[in-house]
């Protein structure tokens, strides 16, 4: 065999891998009458109406400014561009139905685009969604970590976390966080981060030992005007946290 088809062999062998990975479920953990798995193909277009029906509709920041009526398509392709990146889970009844979902993605060193302005990225987002990035970058971007930590190659980034509400109180955003981190671990990633809107979510994060690196109150992330100084995100504080879990 030549080296030409070796790299053939080495490619097809790749692309038969991510074909199964996208079609075969991994199932990550059965409790309580609950299935967690890795989203999948198929999953995408139910997970899309979660984030939209679920997570955003409880999402403090993005309600304190109205939320969307519509699905603004910008949002939309940034969720496919996540959930085609195989390391979000949903948890799902005897059902089938998903009733809880972990949205990640992956930030690797040497490939993370520089911060930008709110007006660049409202060429892309939303309004609201614009405002969430600027605030990310405030509080901390990855470029940062990797600069502080030089060994350090890849994070796992949680990108949004939400139960239904009918299956609230029964620890399924613990153990969908208990699971993003062993997922972390796999993906040999040497930490974890979240930017936390609300008081639930910073709950899970300091039981589950994530260190808080900054908060910002809503008085000081505002827009200025000459009639004053107005809160972004009215009521809303934002914190960044992070959990080592690499050597």
């Amino acid at each position: 065999i030549n080296i030409n088809e070796c790299n053939w062999i080495c490619n097809t062998y790749v692309q038969i891998h991510l074909f199964l990975s996208s079609v075969i479920a991994k199932m990550l953990l059965q409790k309580e009458g609950i299935t967690y798995r890795q989203v999948l193909n198929k999953d995408f277009e139910a997970a899309i109406d979660f984030y939209f029906d679920v997570f955003l509709k409880d999402e403090p920041a993005t309600q304190s400014r109205g939320g969307y009526i519509l699905r603004p398509c910008g949002l939309v392709d940034i969720l496919y561009v996540i959930l085609q990146e195989c390391v979000c889970i949903m948890a799902e009844d005897t059902n089938g139905t998903m009733v809880g979902l972990a949205t990640n993605c992956l930030f690797i060193k040497g490939n993370v685009p520089p911060p930008k302005t709110y007006m660049d990225y409202c060429l892309t987002f939303p309004s609201i969604y614009s405002y969430l990035c600027v605030l990310s970058d405030t509080l901390w971007h990855p470029n940062d970590m990797f600069k502080k930590y030089p060994k350090y190659e890849r994070i796992f980034y949680m990108h949004s976390l939400a139960v239904s509400p009918d299956f609230r109180q029964r620890q399924i955003g613990q153990t969908l966080v208990e699971l993003n981190l062993e997922l972390a671990l796999e993906q040999d990633c040497q930490c974890v981060t979240v930017m936390a809107t609300s008081e639930y979510t910073r709950k899970i994060m300091g039981k589950k030992g994530f260190e808080t690196l900054r908060i910002i109150d809503q008085g000081n992330f505002v827009d200025c005007y000459q009639n004053g100084r107005f809160p972004i995100f009215p009521g809303v504080d934002t914190s960044v946290h992070v959990k080592m879990i690499g050597k």
